[in-house]
């Protein structure tokens, strides 16, 4: 017997006997379509980030820095063939800060979620 659950835009999640809990497709979907999306119950980052300098949004975790300003800094310098940069999507962050503590999101949109939810 088939349980069905939650529906997500294109799928559905089901529950069977023979696959267990799946997410099933209810119409046709194209490569590259967004099935369905959710925020993580718990997300953090490591805790080796502010040692190594690492800069992300507080909020969703994206990184504030370009592939290559990542790459020099970690190399301790400037690293000038850093390849298949063109196969990098990536969109530009519009750094905000926290007007109390300084923390750093990607966007006003993170910033106030960050707020919202948890941030003081």
């Amino acid at each position: 017997m088939a349980s069905v659950g939650k529906e997500y835009g294109a799928c559905i999640v089901k529950n069977t006997e023979s696959a267990g809990k799946s997410l099933v497709a209810t119409k046709a979907v194209e490569e590259g379509d967004e099935l369905f999306s959710e925020f993580p119950v718990v997300c953090s980052q490591f805790s080796w980030n502010r040692a190594c300098k690492y800069v992300a949004c507080n909020f969703c975790l994206k990184s504030l820095e370009s592939p290559q300003a990542m790459a020099s800094r970690l190399a301790g310098g400037p690293v000038d063939n850093l390849p298949f940069l063109d196969r990098i999507e990536r969109e530009e962050c519009k750094e905000v800060q926290c007007k109390y503590c300084g923390a750093q999101y990607c966007s006003v949109e993170c910033r106030d979620a960050a707020l919202e939810e948890y941030h003081e």
